[in-house]
C-alpha cells in the first residue's frame, strides 16, 4: 500500500498485487488447499497477525534457508545483509529500531517483528505476495528496494524515501500495525460490519459486501484494498480473469501453506454459540463489537453483545458469560487478567443456599445474592474443589482472597462453611465448621495460633472428636465438651503426655490467665495444666480442681499449687497435689479431701498416704478454733490446741462425732487412742463425759455415766465383761442397761450397778 495514496486517502493497490507477482509459485503444503476456504471477513486472525514473539531469529533464518536454498547471488533473503540505521519512525505505533552494521535479512525482519508487534510470519507472506523475495534465488536490487510495495502507488512510480529492504520492512510494518490503532486513527473499514469491498480497481468489475471480523483483516484490506473473485479463488497458483485481484489471496495462501491455517474457527464457533442462545432475539441481545483475538494467557477469539459476551479457546470451545459473573470478569481484566478464558458455561446450584458459578483456566467465579460475585483461584481453588466445591462443606465463597503478612505470610479466603488458607511455603488446608470458629475468636491467621499446618484430624480416644494444628498452637472439639485452642508451652506438654488420646484426653475449656499466682492453666478431661510465670508445666485432675475450688482457689486457704498431680499406689492408692497450705488427697473408694494446718503436718509425720493412716476419708471437722479432727483410711488424726495431734479411731471418731463431739455428751477428749489386746483387742478412748470403745466384729459404742464407773470396777475391757457390744437403753423408772461381750451390766439408783448374765 501507498503511503502517499493512503495519505490522499485513495483506494489504491500496490502494483504486484494486481499483476504478476500473484503467479510466482509457492509450496504447497501437505493437503490441497482450496479457494472455498477463503473467507473475505476473516483473512487471518489478530492473534497470528499481532504476534511479536512468532518466530526468533533463529527460526526465520532457516526457514528462508528451507525456502530459497543455493542463491545465485548475495541478494537472496538467506544471505542478504544490510547496515541498519537506529531509526524512530514519524508516526504509528512501532518503537525505535537499534541499528547495526551487516544485518542479516533474518534478524532485520526479528526486530521489525520486536519493534512493531506485526508477526515475522506475517512480513514473510507479505514479501512473498508483494515481490516474491521468500522464494526467489536471484533477486535485483531494483526488487529489493520495493521489497514490501510500501511507498509504491498504482498510479506513479515508487517513493525513493522509502527505497531499501531495511526501510521497506520497518515501514511496511508500521503500515500494518498501525491500520486501527490506536483504535480511530482509521475508520473507513468498520470492524464488525458489512463494508463494500472492491474486486480489482477496475469500477466496472463491481463489488461484495463483506463483514469484516477483525482489525487484522482490516489491516489487510487498508493495506491492499481489493477481495479476490470467484475467478482467482478458483485458480489458487495462477490467473484468474480480468477483474480479479490476487494480494490478499496471495498473502492467505503464503500464510496457509508456511504457516497452516490463519485464522481460529473461534468466530464461526461464536456465531454458533449465539444462535444457539437465540440471536439478537435471546439473553445476549445485539453485537456490540466484532470478534476480538487478545493473545494473551494462550490466545482465543471473544465477542462482546449488549447483555453479555461469548469466548473461544480451541481447548474450551464456545462459553457464554452475562450478568455479575461477566461484571467481576471484566474487573479483573477479562481475558488478560488472571483468570484467562472461561473453561465452562454459567452453572447454577441450589446447593448451600444457591448461586451461580463458572470455571476458568486460572481459576473460578462464584455468585450468591447474600455475598456477589468472588474469584476462588490457584491453589485455594484446588483445595476448594477437594472437599466439594460450592456444594462440600465449605458452601460458596464470602470474601475475596486477601494477602496476610502475619506469622510468615500468605493468602486465605472465606467460605460459609469455613475458610481456606495457603501459607507461604505451605500446602493449602481447609478450616471449617466449629474448629473455624475458634479460629477466628483467636484472631486467625494473625493470632497467636498461625497458620494452619494440617489438615482435619478424626480420634477415637477419650470418646472421640476432631483436631486441627496451626503454627503455634491446635484447636480441638469433642462432643459434650466443646471447641478449644491450645497452644503454647501447654500445647507442648500437652504433646508430651499423648496429646488427645493421652491420659489429659481432650480440653474442656480455655486457656485462663491472670490467676493471682501469676500463671496461666486450662483443663482437659483428666486434668488441669498449669503454666507457671517461668514457663514450667505441671498437672492437676479434675476431681482435686474440684475440692481446690471449693475451697476458695487461689485465695482460699490452701494457697498457690506447688506442685504437679502425682499419683501413689501405697495403700489402694489415688492421687494427690501439694499447695502452699495444705494437700489434696482423692481416691475412687472415698473421694477428694483437703489436708491443711495442723492436721497435714502430723500427717506428714506419719507418712501421709503411704504411712498407717492411709488415705483421706472425710474433710477436717472443727468443733471450734481449737479442736478438729478428720477421718482417714484407717485411723483418724485428733488435734486440739491443748493436746496436738494426735492419732485416733475413725470408728471411735465417727460415734464421737455422731455423738455431738465436744458439745454432745462426750465432751473433750482426755486420752490420746489406747489400744488392748484384751479379750480379742480393740481400741478405746477417754473423754470428760465418758469413754468410747471399738473392737473387731462389734463395732464402736460409747460408754458413760455410772455404768462407766461400774464398769471400770469390773476391769473395763480387760475384765471379765470384755468389750461393749451395744449402747446402752435406759426405762422410764431410770433403770439403764447395757451390753458387753460376755455379758450385762444393769444400774438403778436403788440398787446401783451389777453384772446381769
Amino acid at each position: 500500500m501507498s503511503l502517499r495514496g493512503l495519505l490522499r486517502a485513495s483506494a489504491v493497490l500496490a502494483l504486484t498485487a494486481v499483476l504478476g507477482a500473484s503467479i510466482v509459485s509457492v509450496p504447497d503444503r501437505a493437503e490441497a488447499l482450496s479457494g472455498t476456504e477463503f473467507d473475505p471477513g476473516y483473512i487471518i486472525s489478530d492473534s497470528q497477525f499481532y504476534a511479536k514473539d512468532a518466530m526468533s531469529q533463529a527460526q526465520i533464518q532457516a526457514f528462508l534457508d528451507a525456502q530459497i536454498g543455493s542463491c545465485s547471488n548475495e541478494l537472496c533473503l538467506n544471505v542478504l545483509k544490510v547496515d541498519t540505521p537506529t531509526t524512530t519512525l514519524g508516526f504509528g505505533t512501532c518503537g525505535t529500531y537499534s541499528g547495526e552494521a551487516g544485518e542479516p535479512a533474518a534478524r532485520i525482519i526479528y526486530k521489525v517483528q520486536q519493534a512493531c508487534a506485526i508477526s515475522a510470519k506475517v512480513i514473510l507472506a507479505t514479501l512473498q505476495k508483494e515481490q516474491g523475495l521468500v522464494t526467489r534465488k536471484a533477486p535485483t536490487s531494483a526488487i529489493l528496494r520495493k521489497a514490501m510495495g510500501q511507498g509504491c502507488p498504482d498510479t506513479a512510480q515508487c517513493d525513493s524515501a522509502f527505497y531499501g529492504f531495511f526501510i521497506q520492512v520497518l515501514s511496511g510494518a508500521r503500515q500494518l500495525a498501525w491500520y486501527g490503532n490506536p483504535q480511530g486513527s482509521h475508520t473507513s473499514i468498520k470492524v464488525g460490519q458489512s463494508n463494500a469491498v472492491l474486486f480489482s480497481p477496475t469500477a466496472s468489475c463491481g463489488s461484495r459486501n463483506v463483514q469484516i471480523r477483525n482489525r487484522a483483516t482490516a489491516s489487510l484490506y487498508y493495506y491492499t484494498p481489493y477481495q479476490p473473485n470467484a475467478a482467482a479463488l478458483a485458480n489458487l497458483r495462477g490467473s484468474g480473469d480480468a477483474c480479479s485481484s490476487y494480494g490478499n489471496r496471495n498473502f492467505w495462501v503464503n500464510y496457509t501453506t508456511w504457516f497452516g491455517p490463519a485464522t481460529s474457527p473461534g468466530p464461526a464457533r461464536i456465531d454458533a454459540a449465539y444462535a444457539a442462545q437465540g440471536g439478537a432475539a435471546g439473553i445476549l441481545g445485539g453485537v456490540t463489537s466484532a470478534y476480538l483475538e487478545p493473545g494473551a494467557n494462550g490466545g482465543g477469539v471473544a465477542r462482546a453483545y449488549a447483555n453479555g459476551s461469548i469466548y473461544w479457546t480451541a481447548a474450551a470451545g464456545a462459553r457464554v458469560m452475562t450478568g455479575p459473573l461477566r461484571d467481576y470478569y471484566f474487573v479483573k481484566a477479562g481475558e488478560t487478567g488472571p483468570f484467562g478464558w472461561p473453561v465452562s458455561d454459567i452453572l447454577s446450584s441450589k446447593a448451600n443456599g444457591g448461586g451461580l458459578g463458572q470455571a476458568f483456566h486460572g481459576g473460578s467465579i462464584y455468585w450468591t445474592a447474600g455475598s456477589g460475585a468472588h474469584g476462588v483461584s490457584s491453589n485455594i481453588r484446588d483445595a476448594y474443589h477437594a472437599v466439594g466445591g460450592e456444594t462440600g462443606l465449605l458452601g460458596w465463597p464470602t470474601s475475596e482472597a486477601m494477602s496476610v503478612s502475619a506469622n510468615g505470610g500468605g493468602r486465605g479466603q472465606a467460605f460459609q462453611g469455613g475458610s481456606v488458607y495457603w501459607p507461604n511455603g505451605r500446602p493449602t488446608r481447609v478450616v471449617s465448621g466449629e474448629i473455624q470458629a475458634a479460629y477466628v475468636e483467636a484472631n486467625g491467621e494473625v493470632g497467636e495460633l498461625g497458620w494452619p499446618v494440617s489438615d482435619l484430624i478424626l480420634v477415637s480416644a477419650n470418646g472421640g472428636g476432631r483436631g486441627q494444628a496451626f503454627s503455634n498452637g491446635s484447636i480441638y472439639s469433642s462432643p459434650g465438651r466443646g471447641t478449644f485452642a491450645v497452644a503454647d508451652a501447654i500445647r507442648k506438654f500437652y504433646f508430651s503426655q499423648g496429646g488427645e488420646a493421652g491420659s489429659l484426653g481432650w480440653p474442656t475449656g480455655s486457656k485462663e490467665c491472670g490467676l493471682p499466682e501469676g500463671a496461666c492453666l486450662q483443663t482437659f478431661q483428666g486434668g488441669t495444666l498449669y503454666l507457671a510465670t517461668n514457663g514450667t508445666v505441671r498437672v492437676g485432675a479434675p476431681e482435686i480442681e474440684a475440692v481446690y475450688n471449693d475451697q476458695g482457689g487461689a485465695e482460699g486457704p490452701l494457697g498457690s499449687r506447688t506442685s504437679g498431680v502425682l499419683k501413689v499406689s501405697a495403700n489402694g492408692g489415688g492421687i494427690g497435689q501439694a499447695f502452699d497450705r495444705g494437700s489434696i488427697y482423692w481416691t475412687g473408694a472415698h473421694g477428694g479431701f483437703a489436708v491443711d494446718g495442723k492436721i497435714r503436718d502430723f500427717y506428714f509425720s506419719q507418712s501421709g498416704e503411704s504411712g498407717r493412716l492411709g488415705w483421706p476419708r472425710g474433710p477436717r471437722v472443727c468443733v471450734d478454733q481449737n479442736e478438729c479432727s478428720q477421718l482417714f483410711q484407717n485411723n483418724a488424726i485428733y488435734w486440739s490446741s491443748r493436746e496436738g495431734a494426735r492419732i485416733a479411731s475413725p470408728e471411735i471418731e465417727s460415734a464421737y462425732t455422731s455423738s455431738g463431739g465436744a458439745t454432745g455428751v462426750l465432751k473433750l477428749r482426755t486420752s490420746t487412742l489406747l489400744a488392748s489386746t484384751a479379750n480379742g483387742g480393740g481400741l478405746g478412748q477417754a473423754y470428760q463425759g465418758g469413754s468410747v470403745y471399738w473392737s473387731s466384729g462389734r463395732g464402736a459404742f460409747l460408754v458413760t455415766g455410772e455404768i462407766r464407773s461400774f464398769y471400770f470396777t469390773v476391769g473395763g475391757e480387760t475384765g471379765a465383761l470384755g468389750w461393749p457390744a451395744g449402747s446402752a437403753v435406759c426405762e422410764a423408772d431410770g433403770r439403764c442397761t447395757q451390753s458387753f461381750q460376755n455379758g450385762t451390766i444393769e444400774w438403778s439408783a436403788q440398787s446401783g450397778g451389777r453384772i446381769v448374765s
